[in-house]
């Protein structure tokens, strides 16, 4: 060892050594020693201290050394806690639990024995990749992919192997046919508890975050670039790890089929977080009722909770809804306006429609999120605001980011728990339980006793043999409508109608020819409109979408009666 080297470790051990012990379920992962003036603690691969969670922001939070102390300092989305309270900046004490996520970092003003710090003070850079499995009581490996874009189609690759070679050669275990990429480009290797990658001297280079390297490390979220071909190496957390619900954790939801069970679990799972949710699901399925229930769930439940529309506000006016405006700001801008950030402090935001949000403004909402700070339309300082994101969407939006529709980095960003709503054709036995409780409901709204309320053998048949296009919502304006049809004590199979667009009448709107999907979807609101005399609320539960969002529909393709 070199003379300075030698020197640099006596100084330090003769110093008061400071350090971190790292545990995931009170169980010890490793002793970080504080041997810098500034350490950087989170999920992205820049840290000095990485934790792979999905709870954990990219930089998550800073320990500074101030003098012979040492100060955390917050930097996250979801909360940094001391010893049980949330701080912004506080100064470390001696045994003081710092809670980060999933995991408890506790802090030591002297290390245990200069063997471990010596051990410690050697590694530069500590990542942390192990997931606990509640279920087993017991550590098992996350799921790591391999994602990327190739000619308009997601391909999501498993890195399942303790070594994974990438190439254009067939022989490859993951092959990306590229110009840029050559036959055996690079590898991925597990070692000592870390994935290693290595250039395989390639043409083109390898490149991390745009920088090109020989050998690097790779932690969740971590870009990589093989020539010209963009990657993006991601964890992924199993279903099984959550034990199923038997009962819904929020009133309003029902049904007792495996694929709710799950998402019963997952709701209160990420609902005592404050990590981005994104629901997913087919219209009617029920994504803003489960916004709901994660906020009611949580600790934000006595705090607001603001619904906004991506695909019902006027493109003009989206970042007066958004951020709020100072007085004058535009014209009829009479006075100052709270945006729904700011009205959502405390609170959680629900962005409906997320998809439909325009790509100018993407970047925005994106730097909001990161900062939790707002600036009204005409006014230069920020507001901070501390929000819960919940985003919501029918598209898929992983097919959206290739052509061009949605930001990779908003979608990575949002997306951090993704929880998708099976379609109601997919779980027909929840069918019988949601006739009760729309029922129920209906009945208490229209002043009628919900005891007396039955519905024959033969209405069930009807109900149960339907295909359900619109899904839960449909369902609740076919009871519905049948209670307003009949004055009986108990609902038959004639009295429930749907209106469906069949399979002939959409041949008959789509006529023979390519057509964009824009094209597909005016025809189609134009010939339901056509075929309920105009009504737009009628054409809005037959479509199954939103009132607003059919106004909104119309207003984009110039639609008038």
């Amino acid at each position: 060892m070199k003379a300075e080297s030698l020197g640099f470790l006596e100084t330090l051990f003769s110093s008061v050594m400071a350090l971190l012990e790292v545990c995931l379920k009170e169980r010890l992962f490793w002793r970080y020693t504080l041997h810098q003036d500034e350490t950087r603690i989170g999920r992205g691969s820049e840290n000095d201290l990485v934790l792979t969670d999905p709870l954990v922001s990219r930089l998550h939070a800073v320990v500074l050394r101030e003098a012979d102390h040492f100060v955390i300092i917050d930097r996250s989305t979801n909360g940094t806690f001391v010893n049980k309270e949330r701080i912004d900046r506080v100064l470390l004490s001696n045994e003081d639990r710092i809670e980060i996520g999933d995991f408890t970092l506790t802090y030591h003003s002297e290390s245990p024995s200069r063997q471990s710090a010596e051990k410690d003070a050697s590694n530069h850079q500590t990542t942390i990749i192990r997931a606990y499995n509640e279920r087993t009581n017991r550590l098992t490996f996350e799921k790591f992919f391999l994602i990327f874009c190739q000619k308009g189609k997601t391909h999501r690759f498993p890195v399942d192997k303790t070594r994974v070679r990438i190439g254009s050669a067939r022989e490859n275990d993951i092959t990306i046919q590229d110009p840029s990429v050559s036959r055996y480009h690079a590898v991925i290797q597990y070692r000592e508890e870390q994935f290693q990658l290595r250039d395989l001297n390639s043409a083109e280079g390898t490149y991390l975050h745009e920088k090109q390297v020989q050998e690097a490390i790779l932690t969740a979220g971590s870009t990589v670039r093989f020539g010209k071909v963009e990657v993006e190496f991601a964890s992924a957390t199993e279903g099984a790890m959550l034990t199923p619900i038997q009962e819904s954790p929020y009133p309003a939801m029902a049904g007792h089929s495996p694929q709710m069970r799950k998402i019963y679990a997952l709701i209160k799972k990420v609902s005592a977080s404050n990590a981005p949710i994104l629901v997913q699901g087919e219209t009617g399925t029920g994504k803003e009722l489960v916004a709901r229930a994660i906020h009611a769930l949580g600790d934000r439940a006595n705090g607001p909770f603001v619904v906004i529309n991506c695909g019902a506000i006027p493109k003009n006016l989206i970042e007066s809804e958004f951020f709020g405006h100072k007085k004058g700001a535009f014209t009829g801008s009479d006075a100052e306006r709270a945006g729904a950030f700011e009205r959502a402090h405390k609170g959680t935001i629900f962005l409906d429609e997320i998809g439909e949000l325009p790509l100018d403004l993407q970047p925005r909402l994106l730097r909001v999120i990161e900062d939790k700070s707002v600036t009204r339309v005409g006014g230069n300082e920020p507001q901070p605001t501390d929000f819960r994101l919940v985003t919501a969407t029918n598209r898929k939006l992983e097919e959206e980011v290739p052509r061009g529709n949605f930001r990779q980095d908003l979608y990575f960003r949002i997306g951090v728990v993704p929880i998708t709503l099976p379609p109601l054709r997919e779980r027909k036995e929840d069918i019988p339980v949601l006739l009760e409780h729309v029922l129920k409901a209906k009945a208490q709204e229209m002043g009628r006793a919900p005891t007396t309320m039955k519905i024959s053998n033969m209405a069930k048949t009807k109900l149960m043999m339907h295909d359900w296009p619109g899904n839960v919502r449909e369902l609740r304006n076919v009871i519905e409508r049948a209670l307003l049809m009949t004055d009986k004590d108990e609902i038959d199979a004639e009295d429930l109608t749907f209106t469906p667009i069949s399979r002939d009448e959409v041949e008959e709107v789509l006529v023979k020819g390519d057509l964009s999907l824009e094209e597909v979807e005016k025809r189609v609101i134009l010939h339901t409109l056509k075929a309920h005399n105009w009504d737009k609320k009628i054409t809005a539960e037959v479509l199954g979408v939103a009132y607003s969002t059919l106004w909104a529909k119309l207003k984009k393709y110039n639609i008038t009666a």
